[in-house]
């Protein structure tokens, strides 16, 4: 293991490689750390594994991440795959390599580690049979796994559209998808058009994955609301309400639901960086400049982590955080800096372009994270019920902290990555106060877990 590095990422995905790729093409000393075996972060997990038949089922944006994995590669970047950062402070990383812990020292840190699924807790959520749309792309690019029986995707994002034409492709049927946004906001999305056109190539892939699932015979429903899934150990069907408040009842053997993206901000938390409230992708995101730097000196974001953007933006992002990096280490000029960096600012602009569009056609149902019923289990790993967290709400403990530890929730093996937003959304409507107001769990190492064994044999390489 190395002792130290001028740059240590985080997190092998489209950001992350980009980023590793160019710096150490400029010269910087990089090492970048990752979880999974192979290179490629969610969005190209596996692409070097997957056969040529799942190939095709995911496309040609999937078969896009091969130019950017064999770039980095063949990049001079050090990689060390299989291995969790479990810690971060200013100048020092601490991992879990072959099951050993060690120390690393670091001038910069950036902070490539992508985004995960806004958990949504609704009646039934934790039943066999209930899981993300995320989760059952990550099952088809891993090992091509597939679901039997009767296929239900529920939510709001266009991740059901993408796993729905991708189910299909590969023969499975889809039955239904079950639209929980808004109908109000159906209404304002084009409005967000003509921003949208400089992108305008997800507006039309868009169109042609809807009208693909309709030829394929998928039944769509809109202005879905009250989701219950249904069953004793395993799920049966979904029970909601549609458009017209009639409630419905879907025999499904299996449910993906899926309610968007929100950032990873666990290391950017960890670290004390500024945050703030995303009204329009409604998440916590990390303060920034256009460079990705944070409020903390030495330490950058990039990708989803730092914003939902997309896998081109992200790897846009990549770009601009290496030259500023390699600029700061004073590798290269200003001139050079900013030079190199306007062709990847100007593209990143134009592909956010579509964001606004999608932030309205797709934007989750709140009531949902603010009115969950007093039996939901809002905490998975502690079994945490929605009335238990406002029973300690009631009882004067009004910090989404106080709750957390006189409860539970958020004191598992997730570390709250279940439960974070639902508790902090309830809070908020219990006190009457705004989401800025309520702020988010703490974060404390270790951020993924680690034996006690592990720990006590931590090894620290001093510097040369």
């Amino acid at each position: 293991m190395i002792n130290s590095c001028e740059l240590a990422i985080i997190g092998a995905g489209p950001a992350g490689m980009s980023a590793a790729t160019l710096a150490s093409e400029l010269g910087v000393d990089v090492a970048l750390f990752d979880e999974q075996a192979t290179p490629g972060g969610q969005i190209y997990r596996s692409l070097e594994n997957s056969s040529a038949m799942r190939q095709k089922i995911l496309g040609e944006e999937y078969l896009y991440g091969q130019s950017i994995i064999a770039n980095f590669r063949q990049s001079r970047a050090q990689y060390f795959p299989n291995t969790s950062v479990w810690s971060v402070n200013k100048n020092q990383l601490c991992i879990l390599h072959q099951e050993q812990t060690f120390v690393v020292n670091a001038k910069r840190i950036l902070i490539a580690v992508g985004a995960y699924e806004r958990p949504m807790p609704f009646p039934g959520w934790t039943l066999p049979g209930v899981m993300t749309a995320g989760s059952g792309q990550v099952m088809l690019k891993n090992d091509g796994l597939l679901p039997r029986g009767k296929v239900v995707l529920a939510g709001a994002g266009p991740l059901l559209l993408l796993i729905a034409k991708q189910y299909s492709q590969a023969g499975v049927k889809v039955d239904a998808i079950l639209d929980c946004a808004p109908i109000s906001d159906r209404f304002l999305a084009p409005f967000k058009i003509p921003e949208a056109l400089s992108a305008s190539h997800y507006l039309s892939k868009g169109l042609k994955m809807h009208w693909q699932l309709l030829k394929a015979g998928v039944a769509f429903s809109h202005g879905i609301k009250n989701l219950q899934a249904q069953g004793d150990d395993n799920l049966t069907g979904l029970q909601y309400k549609n458009i017209f408040g009639q409630t419905k009842m879907l025999d499904c053997d299996h449910l993906f639901i899926h309610f968007g993206l929100i950032p990873n901000t666990f290391f950017t938390r960890l670290l004390g960086c500024h945050h703030y409230w995303d009204k329009n992708q409604l998440c916590w995101r990390p303060q920034m400049d256009h460079w990705g730097a944070t409020s903390i000196n030495g330490v950058s974001v990039c990708g989803d982590g730092a914003g939902i953007h997309g896998a081109l933006s992200a790897e846009y992002s990549g770009h601009l955080v290496a030259l500023n990096i390699a600029f700061s280490l004073e590798i290269i000029d200003q001139k050079v800096r900013d030079e190199r960096a306007l062709p990847y600012s100007v593209a990143r602009k134009k592909d956010q372009g579509i964001r606004p569009f999608l932030e309205t056609m797709f934007r989750p149902p709140i009531d949902l994270l603010y009115e969950p019923n007093d039996t939901t289990i809002i905490c998975r790993c502690e079994e945490v019920t929605a009335g238990e967290i406002r029973k300690t709400i009631k009882n004067g403990h009004h910090g989404v902290n106080q709750v957390k530890s006189l409860s539970r929730c958020g004191m598992g093996l997730c570390q709250g990555r279940q439960c974070d937003h639902a508790v902090t959304h309830i809070v908020a409507q219990e006190l009457k106060k705004s989401i800025e107001d309520i702020s988010f769990y703490r974060t404390r190492p270790p951020v993924k877990p680690i034996t006690i064994e592990q720990l006590a044999n931590l090894t620290v390489v001093q510097n040369d």
